[in-house]
């Protein structure tokens, strides 16, 4: 039996369209989506983007929730580093309180000032003031990088694959596929054939290596350890492309996201770590939160709200441990930062723990797609997917997403493709058969217990057929 599909939607705004559009387009996709047999429907967290109308994932999944009945709807992810432990769970404790027990409660690190291990403070669950779980002061770029994007963005601005992509990271992030491999990387591009079939796996971290408790994706290793992300060349594991990592470093420095986190954090905000972040949640979840005098808060709503909490991650580093060590789901990124997707998974299985939410470890892995009903087709509908990714790791930020004959009429250099080589490379664009394939590999290869797919075309009704072409040929 196949493993369950589910959907992360960022609310796309195409060329022409307004945020109104999008919307009114994401809550028919949730409908759609239902009919078709989706586990669930996830909605990304992205600002200052003119290209996604997705900004606020509570309010949006309300509307959802309002328009469908049985899908599971959930945050792929909430950038834990812009809001409160408090505010994030009376959000969503008041959409369960409305639509009970149909809530997934997506986190990721966006936002957050970066460490090497978790702080030795402790949170809500230990008694400590309420004001303890708020921003601390200090916060920088340098720290903690803008939460301007997510999973489902393009990769999410707090992080780097130089430094080890973070949970924040949107798989709900995730930048939807609508690209092509005929329009992948060019003859000069470092993938532009991939690698060759008597490449070593040696050069890279294998599917099966422990990097648990290893450094993050681009930290120095000592000489008997691989060497470090940004020198691995790209390999393919079991007919799986593992392609070279990319550094967002560059976008980070830039002025553009300085003035996102500002307008992003109160001034002078820090944010908590992730650890102390679910210490907080999770002590407003189960009950009063007290203070050293007995004073009690209380979540109203959010106290027991049911909720599945999710981790999301790009990389071994901090988010996959934490969900690991919390025996916690863990959603892992392929469609933004698929240089890292194993040890990734990796990581988060050697980390885990059994708890009281799971006896064993639970992955989802994203990817993007675009199915049509044969090859040609889809590729065509993929076309503006390159200038899209473009956008993103230029520094301009997702543009609303062109039609094939706008595409076509762009400009297009050798640097352009290479600066998006890898995501074009990675989308799986075909007919159904095509793209279920390409599905199943990436399944067996990282062993997800779940697959998160997401989709962009200019015309929405080629969105909706792309899904349900797909769901009919994974089912069947």
């Amino acid at each position: 039996m196949p493993v369950p599909l589910s959907i992360l939607d960022l609310a796309p705004l195409v060329s022409g369209g307004t945020a109104g559009d999008a919307l009114r387009r994401t809550i028919d996709l949730a409908q759609r989506a239902e009919e078709f047999g989706y586990a669930r429907y996830w909605v990304a967290e992205h600002h200052f983007t003119a290209g996604v109308a997705s900004s606020q994932p509570a309010l949006l999944l309300g509307q959802i929730a309002a328009h469908t009945s049985r899908i599971r709807l959930g945050s792929g992810a909430v950038q834990t580093g812009h809001q409160t432990p408090l505010t994030i769970i009376e959000q969503f404790g008041l959409l369960d309180a409305l639509y009970p027990r149909r809530f997934d409660l997506g986190l990721g690190r966006s936002g957050q000032r970066r460490s090497s291990s978790p702080p030795s403070g402790q949170g809500l669950a230990s008694g400590s003031p309420l004001s303890s779980s708020g921003p601390s002061s200090g916060s920088s770029l340098s720290s903690g990088a803008p939460a301007s994007s997510s999973l489902a963005s393009g990769a999410p601005a707090s992080s780097s694959l130089a430094s080890g992509p973070s949970a924040g990271s949107s798989l709900a992030s995730g930048p939807s596929a609508g690209s092509s491999l005929a329009s992948g990387p060019s003859a000069g591009s470092s993938l532009s054939s991939g690698p060759s079939a008597g490449s070593s796996l040696s050069s890279g971290p294998s599917a099966g290596s422990s990097l648990s408790s290893g450094p993050s994706a681009g930290s120095s290793l000592s000489p008997s350890g691989p060497p470090p992300a940004d020198s691995r060349p790209a390999r393919v594991v079991d007919g799986l492309l593992i392609p070279a990592p990319f550094s967002f470093a560059p976008l980070l420095a830039s002025s553009r996201y300085a003035l996102f986190a500002r307008l992003l954090q109160q001034p002078g905000a820090e944010s908590p770590d992730l650890p102390k972040v679910l210490d907080d949640i999770q002590a407003l979840l189960a009950g009063a939160v007290t203070d050293d005098e007995g004073n009690e808060a209380h979540a109203v709503p959010g106290e027991g709200a049911d909720l599945e909490i999710w981790i999301l991650g790009s990389s071994g580093g901090l988010s996959a441990q934490v969900a690991g060590e919390r025996g916690l789901p863990f959603a892992a990124n392929y469609h933004v930062a698929p240089a890292a997707v194993l040890e990734a998974v990796e990581a988060y299985r050697s980390a885990f723990k059994p708890s009281r939410t799971l006896a064993e470890p639970r992955v989802m892995v994203s990817a993007d797609v675009v199915v049509a009903d044969d090859d040609e087709t889809a590729r065509r509908l993929a076309e503006p997917y390159r200038h899209w990714v473009r956008s993103i790791r230029s520094g301009q930020g997702a543009i609303p997403f062109p039609s094939t004959d706008e595409a076509r009429a762009l400009p297009w250099t050798d640097e352009d493709q290479e600066l998006v080589a890898d995501r074009l490379a990675t989308q799986f664009v075909g007919a159904p058969h095509t793209v279920a394939e390409r599905l199943r590999t990436l399944q067996r290869v990282t062993g997800a217990d779940e697959l998160l797919v997401t989709t962009i075309t200019h015309d929405h009704t080629d969105r909706v057929r792309s899904f349900q072409l797909l769901a009919k040929e994974w089912h069947q």
